[in-house]
């Protein structure tokens, strides 16, 4: 019996002494907050993964495609077992105008002779990423509103204008270009200035030179006739389009300088998962832009319309016209004659 009793024991510490002498699994934590620590910092981290340069690349390609302001990573938990853990985290990037993009994600690491390493998976940086992938962020225009008569009738539209840009850094003979140009703007239809002035402003210039904005039919000419001038350029700029070329020329051109601010919706937001060339595959954020609504003006169109004719059976006078609805003082038209254009805008 007593035999039994110390047998026993014996079993017993040598057991409890195996147990002491198991060694502790290496926890894959530190690696893991090495990792979190080189992504809140904007550093490379690629040297903790299986496939540096692609982590980094594809990283870096996330951080400035997204314009990012910073990053922060919170990690949740850590599952491990002898030779596999996944990190669970949730990923905040700070974008422009104090906007946010949060979402969860996670990452795979292995052991081998006591290291651990990241598996490398697009999914870590975002779980929508697929190869050669990264986010990008891009802006979804609001549409511009139109302006409209108090009787309905819309009198501007968004549209395009055309600015004439001359590159001075490389021309030979001012007068002679500056010629060229205006006579190209004259046969487009446009009103040109005089060679000579515009020799002469161009002459101080040695960069850029804004020739003069034009309205898309003159402006589409102007762009087939430089096509191939390096010298000569055509920019496209948002605009206020007249519905109707010969409707209250100088009156609309107030009213488009009036009005610009107002036209103009606040722009939408989204982030796009893109290829290295730029090709946009989904959506994993979209915010629709919110447009601006009609401008509304005074102008009654056919009123207008009627005052510009009254005043043209005067033509060779200095006639002019005003109407205003007494109930409210709103105006309804201005008109006057080229004759009374010459002293400005009397009416």
């Amino acid at each position: 019996m007593k035999r039994s009793v110390s047998l026993l024991c014996a079993v017993s510490i040598a057991a409890g002494t195996v147990v002491a002498c198991t060694p502790k699994p290496v926890s894959a934590d530190p690696t893991v907050d090495s990792i979190v620590q080189a992504m809140e910092s904007g550093e490379a981290f690629g040297e903790f993964f299986d496939r540096s340069a692609e982590v980094d690349d594809v990283f870096t390609s996330t951080y400035e495609g997204l314009q990012a302001e910073g990053i922060d990573v919170e990690v949740h938990d850590i599952e491990q077992n002898d030779s596999r853990a996944t990190a669970n985290y949730t990923i905040t990037w700070d974008l422009p105008r104090d906007r946010e993009l949060t979402y969860d994600t996670s990452m795979v690491l292995t052991k081998a002779n006591d290291e651990w390493t990241g598996r490398w998976q697009p999914i870590m940086v975002h779980p929508s990423l697929g190869a050669n992938q990264h986010l990008e962020l891009r802006s979804i225009p609001a549409e511009r509103a139109s302006v409209v008569s108090s009787d309905g009738v819309e009198l501007m539209r968004p549209g395009l204008q055309y600015r004439v840009i001359a590159d001075m850094r490389d021309v030979e003979g001012v007068p002679a270009f500056a010629g060229r140009i205006a006579a190209a703007i004259n046969d487009a239809g446009g009103n040109a200035p005089e060679a000579s002035d515009l020799a002469s402003e161009m002459s101080e210039v040695d960069g850029n030179y804004s020739v003069g904005l034009f309205n898309e039919e003159i402006g589409k000419r102007l762009q087939a006739r430089f096509a191939d001038d390096p010298q000569v350029r055509i920019n496209e700029e948002p605009a206020l389009v007249v519905r109707d070329q010969g409707f209250a020329r100088d009156l609309m051109s107030r009213v488009s300088n009036l009005v610009s601010d107002d036209v103009d919706g606040v722009n939408g937001w989204s982030v796009a998962v893109v290829n290295d060339e730029g090709a946009a595959f989904s959506n994993v954020v979209e915010h629709a832009p919110d447009p601006s609504p009609a401008v509304r003006v005074s102008i009654d169109y056919d009123v207008q319309r009627a005052a510009e004719e009254a005043v043209n059976l005067r033509a060779d006078s200095q006639t002019m016209m005003v109407a205003i609805r007494p109930s409210s003082g709103e105006i309804l038209a201005v008109a006057q004659t080229e004759a009374a254009d010459r002293d400005g805008d009397v009416a």
